[in-house]
């Protein structure tokens, strides 16, 4: 049943994410899409933190992330620090553990390439892993079906990267309410696991 904190499943890209995708298809491409962060952030000439906090801004408004921030606060005063309040009592003990798990390596830069050490070199490992496990367990509250699944830490920590905690999971609430496929990061069946 939906509630402020556990909204009802997305239809089929909802106004806001049909919005911004058509707003995608009318603006020049300059290597700024939503998945291309790296390539763009190497060919712009303005100081990294800089480019990243633009690029952050202009997420928030392409994805609907901010729209759906709003929206939240608006019709239900539900807030990300309202996900924060929860802890860790609502989510499953296995999206739980395997947060946890893979904290570790969300942000291991001898795998990366120079571009990407770079970007991830200027971030506090320590404050953005604990910012990050408080994404993570967040979003699993509010997305209780969909829940954690592996390979979103790497994509939380790079809007973490490039936004404040909140917008973070704003963003990634949008992606994969609204922008991937639904039941794209959907728990296996169990006897696939």
């Amino acid at each position: 049943p939906a509630s402020p904190l556990h909204p009802p499943p997305p239809r089929r890209l909802p106004p806001p994410a049909a919005q911004a995708m058509d707003d995608r298809k009318k603006e020049p491409r300059g290597g700024e899409d939503f998945f291309d962060l790296l390539d763009c952030i190497g060919r712009v000439e303005a100081p990294l933190d800089e480019a990243a906090r633009l690029l952050g801004r202009r997420w928030m408004h392409r994805s609907g992330a901010l729209a759906k921030r709003r929206r939240a606060a608006a019709a239900h005063g539900v807030t990300y620090e309202s996900y924060v309040a929860l802890g860790g009592g609502g989510a499953h003990k296995s999206d739980l553990d395997q947060i946890r798990a893979d904290l570790p390596r969300s942000i291991s830069l001898r795998s990366m390439d120079e571009a990407s050490r770079r970007f991830y070199g200027r971030l506090d490992r320590g404050g953005t892993l604990a910012a990050l496990e408080r994404v993570l367990r967040a979003f699993c509250h509010r997305n209780y079906p969909v829940g954690y699944s592996q390979g979103l830490n790497y994509v939380c920590v790079r809007f973490l990267a490039l936004t404040d905690e909140a917008s973070a999971f704003w963003l990634l609430c949008a992606l994969v309410e609204d922008i991937r496929p639904p039941d794209f990061y959907a728990r296996a069946p169990a006897l696939l696991n």
